[in-house]
């Protein structure tokens, strides 16, 4: 069918008048152009309800806003007219209709809702702050945890012990420059102060504490801490004086003054919670001083120099004479009521080295308290660990060990059997692979012991008993069994 059959069924439309026809004629042309059709195909189907795009010049040349184009269906012979509602009523709708596919409208969001993902935004990022800063933090405190460690360690604990010197000991004793020196060649700092006991050596350590606060901030403390141990130096002439009065006392010519025992007492209630160690310096120089002395005195008189004689005893007179019973007798009596340690040193260098070596027992004692403790009941208590290296050396020094916690197993036996069987594994398996338990108990029965070297060398058996003792502990699955 051609177009003007087409047209001619258009306009005999009775929804169309003649003057619409100009109108109606012009509007298709323009459409046309303005999509590039051509005209309409013979088997073109359109929807029951379709909308053809309209210009913006279709706008300009009509008032009303939308312009909707009823299309039917369409058969090869039958046409059925396109319907244009009246497009110059001011009441007619125009629809722009565009060939990309129309976006769903996005639904506009209230105030609320927009304070509320705010709000949910600024948790988010509060959180994610919060999170670094605890990350941040827990990193500082694992590191602070390690630094606090240090003061305790068996390796670095000497440089963080102070030395604490009294006055009196470096004026009156002269013992300042000899501790000094050997405190420097420990490694541990040495200061001179006047304490709160006079003639007293005391210990500080260095510690460092942490503490997190509620905003995520650390706060490190560091503290010395005193020590536990104190060094009590007596010197001679004190120490004789109330060595003196206490043999009055125990003979009964006199019943005040102060004994060594009481000088002790009152030390101890100065210091409450401290260990007191006592040293007294110079004690074998007194009593080689009072031997000559004594010695001179017998000389003078035997010579009869009556001024050398005078003279001599107003130094007796001066010095107090006590005994080495004396000394031992007080001594023992202390000890006894109270508990405490003394100990008797004559050189500088003596005092020097005893307060070296004590600084460093001090020092190293955090690391070493749990050394001796034992670890099982059945673990012989004050034998040390052995340590093991990650390549396994100390391995058989462990086993070696193991076999020595048997009753009368000597270091001997013990190596005798470690050479043929050199881990226990290795003996469990032997103890497996026999058939019977006298089989399994002639393992070790008959292995050879030696004892000394060359001519003095001897052999033994490891014997029946300890090799039944060694199967039972390797064999039996009684927990409770006690070997005997």
């Amino acid at each position: 069918m051609s177009k003007s059959s087409v047209r001619s069924d258009f306009i005999s439309d009775s929804s169309s008048s003649d003057e619409d026809l100009p109108s109606m004629g012009s509007l298709r042309d323009r459409l046309a152009r303005k999509r590039n059709i051509a005209g309409f195909q013979s088997n073109s189907i359109c929807s029951n309800s379709a909308t053809l795009p309209v210009s913006p010049e279709i706008d300009n040349l009509y008032s009303a806003d939308i312009v909707t184009v009823d299309c039917y269906s369409c058969s090869d012979n039958n046409y059925k007219p396109i319907t244009v509602d009246n497009c110059n009523s001011t009441s007619a709708s125009v629809t722009h209709v565009s060939s990309k596919p129309t976006e769903p409208k996005v639904k506009k969001r209230s105030a609320e809702e927009i304070q509320d993902r705010k709000r949910q935004a600024q948790g988010k990022k509060e959180q994610r702050e919060r999170d670094k800063q605890m990350k941040e933090a827990e990193k500082e405190m694992r590191k602070i945890e390690r630094e606090s460690k240090k003061p305790f360690s068996l390796t670095t604990c000497l440089k963080y012990i102070q030395v604490l010197i009294d006055t009196h000991i470096v004026n009156t004793c002269g013992l300042g420059a000899v501790i000094l020196k050997s405190c420097e060649e420990l490694g541990v700092t040495c200061e001179t102060r006047e304490l709160l006991v006079p003639f007293t050596v005391m210990w500080k350590r260095q510690v460092t504490e942490c503490k997190m606060s509620s905003d995520m901030k650390i706060q490190t403390i560091q503290d010395n801490k005193e020590e536990d141990d104190i060094i009590v130096v007596v010197p001679v002439t004190e120490f004789v004086q109330m060595i003196n009065v206490f043999k009055l006392k125990q003979q009964g010519q006199l019943n005040e003054g102060l004994t060594f025992r009481d000088y002790v007492i009152q030390i101890e209630s100065c210091l409450p919670d401290k260990t007191v160690t006592f040293i007294v310096f110079g004690m074998e120089q007194y009593f080689r001083d009072l031997k000559s002395k004594t010695q001179r005195k017998y000389k003078q008189a035997v010579q009869g120099s009556s001024n050398n004689t005078k003279k001599s005893n107003k130094d007796m007179v001066a010095m107090v004479t006590v005994s080495r019973v004396d000394v031992e007798e007080a001594l023992t009596d202390t000890l006894l009521q109270t508990g405490c340690t003394t100990f008797m040193l004559e050189k500088p260098e003596e005092v020097a080295d005893f307060i070296r070596r004590f600084s460093k027992a001090v020092a190293e004692r955090p690391a070493k308290k749990d050394r001796f403790n034992p670890v099982f009941s059945f673990y012989e208590e004050g034998t040390s660990g052995v340590k093991v290296d990650k390549n396994g050396n100390g391995l058989l020094k462990v086993w070696k060990q193991q076999l020595l916690q048997f009753k009368n197993c000597s270091p001997d036996v013990a190596q005798a059997i470690i050479t043929e069987y050199p881990s226990p594994l290795l003996l469990r398996k032997a103890y497996q692979a026999c058939c019977t338990e006298r089989e399994a108990i002639k393992l070790l029965e008959n292995i050879v012991v030696r004892r000394g070297a060359g001519v003095l060398e001897t052999t033994r058996r490891v014997g029946k008993e300890m090799a039944r003792r060694i199967f039972l502990f390797f064999t039996c699955d009684d927990p409770d069994m006690i070997i005997k």
